[in-house]
């Protein structure tokens, strides 16, 4: 199964309250609850096949949308899975969604317009848990995946998701007469984005710990693992302190950035003021939704250019290593 890592962001008997009305569990807040995607995933409910499958696993599993629910194919190498997206389209990321101990080391994305000729995306090296993968956009109609070698003994792929070019940056109009000073906010800073913006980069500013605005293609050129947290979330804050080992490596043009959302600047700082790794702070959920963040804690991994090219949801005491061995696979 797979595994299920949310933050606790209720407490008390009204929390559980909520939490039972929302479909949470002990284990803590699902932000699907809340989700609005601007950019359409374009393989939901589309036709799909397999190489085989296992069981009650069925490959149409993989596009119903349903975390749940997943793909499993039979104990043996290769595999594949092709989704049919009905019409040809423009499409420029897929975002997968392994099981975290049944996956590929290695699988190959492949386009078609036919079902018949092939032509060869790119080439990844997977470590399970969910892999995006981001390219120029291409037109194509088939899209196939084609596991090469495995980690575990069956393929398990949970949600394969198609976009034609990541969710747009929102258009928010700042306000200083109704917007408080304290108050974060995300605005886009123009005057700070290099021109043209990469693809992919999706921008925003908050504020840091000294109360300071921080945009975040202030930071173009290097790598960064943005961290979506929560101060009322019991898995970010045991993940906390493994970020901050990751801090003292002082790895060579890595940056990294929490995201944390609370009730005030005072609660974000009190968590998280003894940690020397850049924190910002906010009071909703703007940024969380840019970022298409499904519960907490969401570590995203972007390159030099802004581009997201790894995400996992949630902690499960993963070492420092574990960070290490991503950023320096990072072009």
């Amino acid at each position: 199964m797979k595994k299920n890592y949310r933050g606790i962001l209720l407490t008390g008997l009204f929390g559980l309250l909520i939490m039972g009305m929302l479909g949470c569990n002990n284990s803590g807040f699902n932000l699907n609850q809340k989700m609005s995607y601007a950019d359409p995933n374009l393989a939901l409910n589309k036709p799909i096949s397999a190489s085989t499958a296992d069981g009650n696993n069925q490959p149409r599993n993989a596009v119903d949308g349903d975390q749940a629910s997943y793909w499993s194919a039979a104990n043996s190498s290769p595999q594949w899975i092709a989704v049919d997206l009905s019409q040809e389209t423009s499409v420029s990321q897929i975002k997968i969604k392994w099981s975290s101990t049944d996956y590929p080391t290695t699988y190959e994305v492949l386009s078609s317009l036919n079902n018949n000729n092939w032509t060869k995306i790119t080439e990844v090296t997977s470590d399970g848990d969910i892999d995006t993968i981001t390219f120029d956009t291409i037109r194509t109609r088939f899209l196939k995946i084609n596991c090469i070698e495995g980690n575990g003994k069956y393929y398990s792929l949970y949600e394969y998701e198609v976009y034609s070019g990541g969710v747009p940056v929102p258009t928010v109009t700042p306000n200083p007469t109704t917007i408080p000073s304290a108050v974060p906010s995300i605005v886009p800073s123009p005057s700070a984005i290099p021109s043209p913006m990469p693809t992919g980069m999706k921008d925003f500013t908050l504020k840091d710990l000294n109360d300071q605005n921080v945009t975040l293609s202030s930071f173009l050129g290097k790598k960064i693992l943005l961290n979506f947290s929560g101060s009322h979330c019991g898995p970010c804050i045991s993940e906390f302190p493994v970020l901050q080992q990751l801090q003292d490596k002082k790895l060579e043009d890595v940056v990294i950035l929490v995201v944390c959302q609370g009730n005030s600047l005072a609660e974000v700082k009190n968590l998280l003021g003894k940690y020397t790794f850049k924190t910002l702070y906010t009071t909703s959920w703007e940024a969380f939704d840019l970022y298409n963040v499904e519960g907490t804690p969401t570590n995203i991994f972007l390159n030099r250019q802004g581009q997201e090219v790894k995400r996992k949801l949630g902690f499960g005491g993963e070492t420092v290593d574990y960070y290490i061995d991503i950023l320096n696979k990072i072009q």
